[in-house]
């Protein structure tokens, strides 16, 4: 979590907010001690969805190492994806570990807490959004569309674009100019802002913005 782009943001600056991390494990070890200490954060143990419950998301049943757990997600294909592509053997090796005998032995489901955006935005008095970061493993655009920015508005967006197909980047690009969004890709990062203070305007050519 300390490689996170803002964490250093946020604890220099100190930053208040949310940040939300779906599995318990990785909550109680990593995340929830990370920010203890830091009073202008809440950590949340539970997954973002369309409604509140329960729901069933996929890891790698082998490792706990951050790139490992940085690969859950609620769509099992894109785990499968990782295993056929080798990106999984590959990190694999460089820990040492020995892979299991089948690709159906390296993932395993476990159910998480899941809260909606409407409950989330009403049990922690969140009134506004200032800077809405995503890292959800190809359902970033997913949880963009669940924060529903048109009635929202977040200042910034701020989500992974790596794991998208070249369609779905251009829809969701699409999607956030739509909204009235500059956005700009930052390598595997893409950034979209409605407003342009605080110098943001920095960050966008003047192609960009005409």
């Amino acid at each position: 979590f300390n490689a996170d782009p803002i964490h250093k943001y946020i604890k220099r600056d100190n930053w208040k907010g949310i940040v939300i991390e779906p599995l318990p494990d990785v909550y109680r070890e990593k995340l929830e001690p990370l920010y203890r200490r830091h009073e202008g954060i809440t950590t949340v143990n539970a997954a973002i969805s369309d409604e509140d419950g329960t729901r069933k998301i996929y890891r790698i049943a082998f490792s706990d190492s951050r790139w490992a757990t940085g690969l859950t997600s609620f769509n099992r294909k894109s785990l499968e994806a990782a295993i056929e592509s080798g990106y999984i053997a590959r990190n694999a090796r460089k820990d040492g570990i020995t892979l299991p005998r089948s690709p159906e032995e390296m993932i395993r489901e476990e159910d998480v807490d899941c809260i909606s955006v409407p409950t989330l935005l009403k049990k922690y008095g969140i009134g506004a959004i200032d800077w809405l970061q995503i890292d959800t493993e190809r359902f970033d655009f997913e949880v963009i569309k669940l924060f529903d920015p048109a009635s929202t508005r977040p200042r910034v967006i701020v989500y992974e674009n790596s794991h998208m197909s070249r369609e779905k980047k251009e829809e969701c690009r699409s999607y956030l100019m739509s909204l009235g969004y500059l956005v700009r890709d930052f390598g595997r990062d893409t950034l979209a802002a409605r407003d342009l203070t605080d110098r943001l305007d920095l960050f966008f050519t003047l192609e960009q913005q005409k």
